[in-house]
């Protein structure tokens, strides 16, 4: 402890760590009387009154109703969908999507409705409320009108499908003044092109519900569609384009897409073995543990920055640093070059680094052996 880097480092570890409330308290010996304890707490005769608490407790999660309010637009940039669900607990999950195929004004309706509906069902909703402004959808599912347009007709029986796995479900048209916030999710999402938006994310569905076939969510293919459209490129500050890496993989592990190049086809497949698809996430196969978990370039930074010089890195570099980022389930191709440049930059290390006594360039003998010569003959 002598050592001026050691407590140097122990004052800092104290200097960051004084921000938050953490007491020591040593490890005491286990007693055989808190074991004994446990055995009683935790035995058969009581599981049947915790299993009894716990119907309770998703029994009242259950009996609260469920709202959503929900909208359409239509306009000559495209079509849309807003969702607001609301829990009974006042919690609300907002999303705006965008439909890629020309549909008319009613279409987004249906639209939206069946699309919140199966995102309440993913979610365990059993009873649901639904406010909508439109009175064709509304008479439509209360039967007090009657669906004579084909497509109509197919909505109608998707979301009348949907309707009969719920409990409870009550449709009620109210005026676009008390839907704004659905309005206005369906108006983003029908107004905004896919290259105007940084910072807000829009889930595109590609093609109608009534096109699917039965079983499939449209929530996940959307939200895979909106992963790959993020994958393809990333767009920088300065606006140029950076391809992602993970791309021609997506595309060979869900559709079988291999590369244009005939000649890199071979190599291609021998290095997607390694790869697998997730939940439309990339993850690469490792021997030594679980799947690790590829990252596009900005994601890269933001692991690297934590690691190294997060509230637990220890700013190490080179091969140990990325051996951590390893062991935590990362991974990307120049995962190797960029903790040694990314060390380099890092301006604690900088500071904290050894003094270097190497001069700063290389040294250069004298050609004359006897200083002032030359001075003698002038």
């Amino acid at each position: 402890m002598r050592k001026p880097e050691l407590s140097g480092r122990i004052t800092k570890w104290s200097v960051h760590l004084s921000g938050y409330d953490l007491q020591f308290e040593p490890r005491t010996a286990i007693k055989s009387q808190a074991l004994a304890d446990f055995v009683s707490d935790f035995c058969p005769a009581t599981r049947g009154e915790a299993e009894k608490g716990m119907l309770t407790i998703v029994g009242n999660y259950d009996s609260g109703i469920w709202t959503l309010y929900i909208d359409g637009a239509s306009n000559a940039r495209g079509a849309g969908v807003g969702l607001v669900l609301r829990s009974p607990k006042g919690d609300m999950i907002v999303q705006a999507i965008r439909c890629e195929f020309k549909a008319t004004n009613n279409e987004p309706e249906y639209e939206a409705l069946i699309l919140g509906m199966q995102m309440a069902l993913g979610l365990k909703v059993r009873n649901l409320r639904v406010f909508s402004d439109s009175l064709l959808v509304v008479n439509h599912i209360n039967n007090e009108y009657v669906a004579r347009d084909s497509k109509m007709i197919a909505y109608l029986k998707i979301a009348t499908e949907q309707k009969s796995k719920l409990r409870s479900f009550k449709i009620t048209q109210v005026p676009r003044d008390q839907n704004v916030e659905a309005d206005a999710l369906a108006t983003l999402g029908a107004t905004f092109q896919p290259t105007e938006l940084s910072n807000i994310p829009i889930t595109h569905v590609l093609i109608p519900a009534i096109q699917k076939e039965p079983g499939q969510n449209p929530l996940k293919e959307a939200a895979h569609v909106q992963y790959t459209q993020e994958a393809r490129t990333l767009v920088s500050r300065e606006g140029q384009q950076d391809p992602d890496w993970r791309v021609p993989y997506i595309n060979w592990l869900r559709d079988g897409t291999l590369p244009e190049d005939r000649k890199e086809v071979q190599s291609f497949r021998i290095k997607a073995s390694k790869y697998i698809l997730i939940d439309n996430i990339v993850f690469r196969k490792s021997l030594a543990g679980p799947c690790l978990r590829c990252l596009n370039k900005k994601e890269a930074e933001t692991v690297l920055h934590d690691v190294h010089g997060g509230e637990c890195g220890n700013h190490a570099g080179g091969r140990s640093l990325s051996n951590k980022i390893l062991r935590q389930g990362y991974f990307w191709p120049t995962m190797r070059t960029d903790v040694v440049d990314h060390a380099k930059r890092c301006e604690s290390c900088q500071k904290a680094a050894p003094a270097i006594h190497q001069p700063a360039e290389p040294m250069h003998p004298i050609i004359s052996p006897w200083s002032f010569m030359m001075w003698a003959w002038t």
